[in-house]
């Protein structure tokens, strides 16, 4: 019995083995966890929902998604998305886990982790939709007197202090955009402040649409990490193939009301 029981205990003992030895593979997996193939390209995505997102499918969805996906489409190299958090995006970065992401061009010096392509692919904006029985927008001095309802969002402190010197502006927030399509159809509130991109998939959801004013808009690079073999050569070829096929987007209903974004980039 005490041999049987030894011989129980070493089989007990390797099973543990294997599946710690199983365990061990599967996190390693999980650390690698972008590296699919070595010649895959990793493009992140900021998860900044519902801006930016990914969804129940691991689809990315966001600005520019399609005109990038475009661009790679015609890249020899495989390529897959990923979602991050903005602070998760470099640290990954550092870790030599992402290749491309889309980012804005802020103070890019030689010792910045990514190289940009010249020109945007495509444009963050900022928009203020009309209500039907609300005067048209025509400059932003035409908010004077309103009500202005805005879906609250990190860093727009600095455009809704600008907002609330406007005389006699009325600002409140609001975390439901459905709620904000019902305001508006039944003047409720006279404007709505929000992003293109989450506004027009609401107000498809809604089955309606409002006039809108771009009040701002920023643009969005391709941007390659430095530190990734070939950066340089991969970089050219996407401002090559961009360049050549003019990869750029205009919305469907009206072209931007400013030029900070060349050729009305979305």
């Amino acid at each position: 019995m005490e041999k049987q029981s030894l011989v129980t205990t070493n089989d007990s003992k390797r099973s543990l083995g294997a599946m710690i030895g199983v365990l061990s593979v599967a996190i390693c997996l999980m650390r690698m966890e972008y590296a699919f193939a070595d010649d895959t390209v990793i493009i992140a995505g900021v998860h900044f929902p519902p801006v930016s997102y990914v969804d129940e499918d691991t689809q990315i969805h966001g600005p520019g998604i399609d005109s990038v996906n475009a661009v790679f489409d015609q890249l020899s190299s495989p390529y897959r998305w990923i979602g991050l958090s903005q602070n998760r995006l470099y640290r990954e970065i550092e870790l030599g886990n992402v290749d491309v992401t889309i980012a804005t061009k802020k103070g890019n010096h030689h010792d910045d982790p990514l190289i940009f392509t010249r020109k945007p692919i495509s444009c963050l904006s900022v928009n203020i939709y009309n209500s039907p029985y609300a005067k048209p927008l025509t400059k932003i001095e035409d908010l004077s007197g309103s009500r202005l309802l805005y879906f609250y969002y990190f860093e727009a402190e600095d455009l809704l202090t600008d907002l609330a010197t406007i005389p006699d502006i009325q600002l409140s927030p609001t975390n439901h955009r459905s709620s904000a399509m019902i305001m508006l159809k039944m003047a409720r509130t006279d404007y709505y402040l929000d992003f293109r991109l989450p506004a027009t998939e609401a107000m498809q959801a809604a089955n309606t649409h409002y006039d809108y004013m771009t009040i701002h808009e920023e643009p969005l690079y391709l941007a390659v990490v430095r530190s990734k073999p070939g950066a340089t050569q991969l970089i050219n070829q996407l401002e090559a193939i961009m360049e050549r096929d003019n990869y750029s987007y205009q919305p469907p209903d009206k072209p931007p009301t400013n030029t900070m974004c060349p050729n009305g980039l979305h």
